[in-house]
């Protein structure tokens, strides 16, 4: 039989031959035309994602173009919506800051290579009325597409936009490819097509070779039609630059049609009867080359035939349901790929081209200290750290834990050799740059600064001692390896030495691999190697004691045999001298010596030889807390008595050279009768702070109060200069009452532009350096996150006897006089001049200063003059006629008739080829086509299991970067649960299983569930369920958690019966600690922040020991900002009778919402009732709450109140205090409700004395 294996050949050249086609074309980027500028345009081919990554780098310097438009129209507002340097934009554009409206700006950004296309990424807070469409053509203008929004990881379906969430934007760039590297091209620039554009015009404004830039864009000159709002690759050689403005005229009309034939332009509509000629001849031609083509390789096939039957022949039907099974599993795995690869990117993987830009190259003005390197990604301050050695332990320990007092590892990257991982940047250094170096820059830690960085240290290793699963010992605290932000606040750092442990008292492991740092090991590792938390303890105790005294250790041991010496003078109580000789003189004695004293005992109890009399990191917490209030309450006090009205500040404030001695450039004294108080400020609109959105989450405070006080719609917008009223919540730092936000540096800002413009005197120069001590006016790096305090007060006691209930921080404006604004505010002057420590005789005040209005009730603002503009009209396609389009695409009529004659004859050949072969069989081959199937078959599983092998490995990959989440497979699962019998199941659709001799729940879950598993594996605490794997199986995930052995709170609580067992007051306020410090770690302690949004009882489950345990985080979302900040939500879910006011009515989206739900679960928990029932028995809840509250309240109404299965075996007064704290969650108002640190420290208090009552019950 002959072989027909030449016509395989035969194929495989047509395929060579097209490959090569293709190569030729992907060499350089196609044009992607109009089909970019409507979303329900679909391109078949993706160069509308963007453009290939087919350059000589991955990574490069390239270039885009934007026209300035409302508000994008200065270099702060371009800078920060392109995600660009300002400062390069600055160069580039003859250093201007404004542009005039459509002039061209040229923005230099990073090009990198994302998933198959070339992409510089920015972000965009979509707006109200926000499309893709609109994002994409209107706001950026072309410079991304609507199919690239859509396709981008992480965003929303085009139909789910929310107002004010954050997407991503892929912007449209490219590297040059080898070819253009070899002519020269160094750049690649990505012009936005204007009107009345055409190549020559954009190839002369930019001094291009024409040729090059058709060929960048694979266009020709007989195919050069390009369109607006898209983008067109301009190659250059050297960088461009902007020095004159180009400002396009309006599109001129569209002119008649012509009736010239010459080649050049278009044809005439009579021409259009030579197209079939074109096509006729390319039919012929193409089918004679394919004929004489076809017919050599036919001689060739018969000229080498074999007459043995070919093996490898299978006819196309029997391969058909094999294949098919093949494309769904591919498919399957696909999307099962893309779901893993979101889960697992708390850890981003740099390139180390990334890490060389951002570091400029390793340059030695980018080296920190050490092998550390600053660098900035993205427009943050990152450190990045060169690592030798294994130092995936420590990887797998940073992406397993998440607290704000550890530092953060943002991603990792791996070259010739060398690790490289990359961290949060603390800005202010190391512990030891500050207490061991004499002088730093002239500034010194204070006593609260002092024990705020201890209690932070405390803090974190509490974490890693009570609340990670397993717990850990750190085993390496040092001075060194405490860093400090911005803020002062200290993180934990160098994990290299850290191991899992035992967190009991008193237990110990073993180890004869002693390593640390000397001075700071404790007793019991150097001799006998015992490893405890304890370790951690001691090392805590001689921080603590080097902070205190500004000394080293190995210095305090020169002069010490025993560390207790130091100090035995402090504690016996020797005198202030020897108190002074103890301290580090740096503090000048500004510090209570009765708190010194006490923090001198901690440290004595911390370095205790034997470690069971150390104490728990968690008593040390406590203890340091309790410093840190007295202090501040003491002050607090003294105060409050010694001052009784708030300074006037004058115009000291409105300049930064100006340095007044006393503290009222930094803020209104914390004298009021209350530390935190809701107050108000004063801000006069501009643009872009003219929106309710935009106001609130430059000042921090609850869009719907600055909607209520001033009588506005949230789609409203403010008339430039109006004056608005913000509500604050208004809380005394330190000394000083301020309403704390964030600001983020604009190029070219200083401390007193910020100050005086942004802000408007709301804060001042002098208070922003105070808060931002590691910076200066000179050193402000654009993109750095700053601390903005604004000035607020609250009233005195003489103001409150007066009646007086809130203090109004007034915007002082040129023609103002106290009089004046008293009058507009219903206040009496007598009082305001009084309130800011003014006369009569000395009234005098000055624009850009505050002046607080004394006010009897809330104010409230006047209506909005103007709508908002209308939004931007819609951009469509330009105009053009049939002519202009033919006029460019004879040749295209010759191709298709080409390819058309070809694949006619390629068909025809083929049928004959088959006929002819067919005759020439002498037997049936019957018996090879079917051996050949399952041949075939085999080959098709065998690949199958091949991929599936790749997507094991590749899993595998994945788990060994992320090992806090394993990866089953359905075969283990089934095992587990006895293939899901029955008896295995709990409830709905979760089953119980054992896995590796422990028992765990299998939630079986439908649809996307990537994102609580991604969360989930960034988290660790104890009071949050642990997910220790998943599965995907045929489209479905189960997610595999740790076992609950008592199951959820709500099978406790609104049962009648538990097998007549029922939870105690102390289990009750047990698990009410629990859940609130969960939210508090989760509101808190968390990179970035997060709520749950979704507490109730059935979603808290409690474990062996009836400890809770927080589930089910399907509609859990980040925080915004600062605690009590707010952002809006059309999207509203959750549960009913658990959804705060605020979110019902007005989408309004903050932790406070699992302040109220957690309030709603307290009442539940007191009551044994369903929310839906007490809903039904009173129609407020706040009426059922203050009816038990009332002073007149006896213990028979109560008894009411509470559940009665705890058979009144609970302290009355601790009760009604329970409830107080229920009441304080469940205020309407969420700036009323307390923060879940308050309520952790409330509920703390009540189970320390609910346990002493009920000890004392049984004594």
């Amino acid at each position: 039989m002959s072989s027909p294996k030449p016509i395989f050949f035969f194929f495989f050249i047509i395929i060579i031959i097209i490959s090569c086609s293709f190569s030729s074309i992907f060499a350089q980027q196609p044009y992607v035309r109009e089909d970019t500028t409507e979303c329900d345009k679909k391109d078949n081919s993706t160069s509308s994602l963007g453009y290939f990554c087919n350059g000589l780098n991955r990574i490069c310097q390239a270039f885009i173009t934007f026209r300035a438009v409302p508000p994008y129209t200065t270099l702060a507002a371009i800078s920060n919506l392109l995600a660009a340097d300002p400062s390069q934009i600055s160069v580039i554009n003859s250093n201007k800051t404004t542009f005039d409206t459509n002039k061209l700006v040229i923005i230099p950004v990073t090009c990198s290579c994302y998933g198959g296309y070339y992409q510089s990424n920015t972000s965009y807070v979509i707006k109200p009325d926000d499309t893709y469409l609109v994002i994409a053509n209107n706001t950026f203008q072309g410079i991304t597409t609507c199919q690239a929004l859509e396709n981008q990881k992480g965003n929303p379906n085009q139909f789910e936009l929310e107002t004010d969430e954050k997407i991503t934007v892929p912007l449209r760039c490219a590297c040059p490819t080898k070819s253009q590297v070899d002519d020269g091209v160094n750049y690649l620039m990505s012009y936005l097509v204007d009107y009345d554009d055409n190549d020559s015009t954009i190839s002369e404004d930019f001094d291009v070779d024409n040729g090059l830039l058709l060929k960048a864009n694979q266009l020709t000159e007989n195919d050069n039609t390009i369109y607006p709002d898209t983008t067109l690759l301009v190659p250059l050689q050297t960088p461009p630059t902007n020095s004159s403005t180009i400002i396009r005229p309006p599109p001129p009309p569209l002119p008649p049609p012509r009736t010239s034939t010459t080649a050049t332009n278009s044809f005439s509509n009579s021409s259009s009867n030579e197209k079939w000629i074109y096509a006729l001849f390319g039919a012929l031609g193409g089918g004679c080359f394919v004929l004489v083509l076809g017919a050599l390789l036919y001689c060739l096939v018969f000229w080498r035939r074999k007459k043995k039957p070919d093996s490898s022949f299978v006819p196309a039907a029997s391969s058909t349901t094999p294949l098919d099974h093949q494309e769904n599993s591919v498919k399957i795995s696909q999307e099962f790929l893309e779901s893993l690869s979101d889960i697992a990117q708390s850890i981003k993987v740099y390139s180390f081209e990334e890490l060389q830009l951002a570091t400029n190259y390793f340059s030695l003005s980018s080296l920190v200290e050490g092998s550390v390197y600053r660098g900035e990604i993205n427009g943050n301050l990152k450190a990045i750290k060169k690592m030798e050695g294994d130092v995936s332990k420590e990887i797998n320990l940073l992406q397993k834990i998440n607290h704000s007092s550890l530092i953060h590892l943002s991603g990792v990257c791996f070259n010739e050799g060398h690790w490289y991982l990359v961290f949060e940047y603390a800005i202010n250094g190391a512990l030891s740059d500050w207490i061991f170096n004499e002088n730093n820059n002239g500034k010194f830690l204070s006593w609260s600064q002092r024990i705020q960085i201890a209690l932070d240290v405390a803090s974190g290793l509490n974490y890693l001692h009570c609340f990670t699963t397993p717990s850990h010992v750190h085993k390496d605290i040092n001075c060194s390896n405490i860093l400090l932000d911005s803020d002062f606040r200290a993180k934990v750092a160098n994990f290299g030495l850290v191991r899992s442990t035992k967190a009991q008292e008193n237990e110990f492991s073993l180890t004869n691999h002693i390593v640390g740092t000397i001075c700071y090991l404790a007793p019991e590792y150097l001799e006998n190697g015992l490893v405890s938390t304890k370790l951690d303890v001691y090392a805590f105790g001689v921080l603590l004691l080097e902070m205190l005294t500004g000394k080293e250790v190995s210095f305090l041991y020169k002069e010490n045999r025993d560390l207790s010496y130091v100090y035995n003078g402090v504690l016996n109580n020797d005198g202030k001298e020897s108190l002074k000789q103890f301290m580090d003189p740096s503090m000048q004695e500004k510090y209570p010596s009765e708190l010194v004293h006490f923090v001198v005992q901690i440290i004595d109890l911390c370095i205790k030889k034997n470690p069971g009399n150390r104490p728990q990191i968690e008593e040390v917490v406590k203890l340091l807390s309790e410093a840190l209030s007295i202090f501040f309450l003491t002050i607090f006090s003294c105060l409050s008595l010694s001052l009784s009205q708030q300074p006037y500040v004058g115009k000291s404030t409105t300049t930064c050279s100006i340095k007044d001695s006393s503290n009222s450039v930094l803020g209104y004294t914390c004298n009021g009768v209350n530390r935190s108080c809701i107050a108000y400020l004063t801000f006069r609109s501009f643009p872009p702070y003219d929106t309710v959105s935009a106001i609130s989450h430059l000042l921090a405070s609850d869009p719907s109060q600055i909607l209520d006080r001033n009588s506005v719609s949230k789609a409203k917008t403010f008339e430039t200069n109006k004056l608005v009223i913000v509500p604050v919540k208004c809380s005394c730092s330190g000394e000083l009452y301020q309403v704390n936000t964030t600001y983020v540096i604009q190029h070219n800002d200083t401390f007193l532009l910020i100050a005086n413009n942004i802000f408007q005197g709301l804060t001042t120069c002098q208070a922003l350096e105070d808060q931002n001590s590691n910076l200066t006016t000179r050193l402000l790096y654009s993109g750095t996150r700053i601390n903005v305090p604004l000035r607020c007060a609250c009233p005195t006691k003489n103001q409150t006897e007066l009646g007086l209930n809130y203090l109004l921080t007034y915007l002082v404006a040129k023609g103002d006089f106290v009089s004046s604004i008293a009058n507009r505010f219903g206040s009496d002057t007598g009082w305001t001049l009084q309130a800011n420590d003014l006369s009569e005789q000395n009234p005098t005040i000055y624009p850009v200063t505050t002046l607080l209005v004394p006010l009897k009730n809330p104010p409230s603002g006047s209506e909005i003059i103007e709508p908002p503009p209308p939004p931007p009209p819609s951009l469509s396609s330009p105009p053009s006629s049939s002519t202009e389009k033919d006029s460019n695409k004879t040749w295209i009529y010759s191709l298709l008739g080409a390819v058309g004659g070809s694949v006619v004859i390629l068909v025809i050949g083929s049928i004959m080829f088959c006929i002819v072969f067919h005759k020439r069989k002498k037997k049936t081959t019957s018996n090879v086509v079917s051996e050949n199937t399952m041949a075939h078959e085999t080959l098709v599983e065998e690949k199958l299991e091949e991929e599936e092998e790749e997507s094991k490995d590749l899993m595998e990959s994945i788990s060994m970067i992320a090992q806090s989440v394993n990866i089953y497979s359905i075969e283990e699962l089934q095992l587990a649960t006895n293939e899901f019998h029955p008896s295995f199941w709990i409830k709905g659709s979760v089953f119980c299983g054992k896995l590796n001799g422990d028992l765990v729940a299998i939630k079986k879950m439908n649809g996307d569930v990537s994102k609580e598993i991604k969360l989930l594996q960034k988290v660790n605490h104890s009071n949050l369920i642990h997910l220790s794997g998943f599965c995907f199986h045929q489209g479905q995930w189960y997610l595999v958690y740790e076992y609950a052995a008592n199951d959820s709170l709500s099978d406790w609580i609104y049962n009648d019966s538990k097998d007549g067992i029922f939870l105690s007051w102390n289990q009750r306020i047990q698990i009410a600690l629990d859940v609130a410090t969960g939210l508090n770690y989760l509101h808190s302690f968390t990179t970035p922040p997060h709520l749950h949004k979704d507490i109730k009882a059935s979603n808290i489950l409690l474990d062996s020991d009836f400890r809770a345990k927080i589930a089910n985080f399907g509609l859990a979302r980040l925080a915004e900002g600062e605690e009590g900040q707010f952002s809006l939500t059309n999207h509203i879910v959750g549960s009913i009778g658990y959804m705060a006011p605020e979110y019902l009515e007005n989408g309004l989206v903050s932790t406070k919402l699992d302040v109220y739900a957690f309030g709603i679960l307290l009442l539940e928990m007191l009551t044994g009732k369903e929310i839906a029932v007490i809903y039904k028995e009173n129609m407020n809840l706040s009426h059922a709450l203050s009816a038990v509250l009332s002073d007149e309240v006896d213990q028979e109404s109560l008894k009411l109140f509470m559940d009665f299965s705890m058979e009144e075996k609970y302290p009355y007064e601790l009760a009604k205090f329970v409830v107080r704290v229920t009441y304080s969650c469940l205020e309407k108002n969420p700036g009323a409700r307390p923060t879940m640190a308050e309520i952790v420290h409330s509920l703390t208090i009540t189970l320390s004395n609910s346990m002493a009552w009920e000890l004392s019950k049984t004594t």
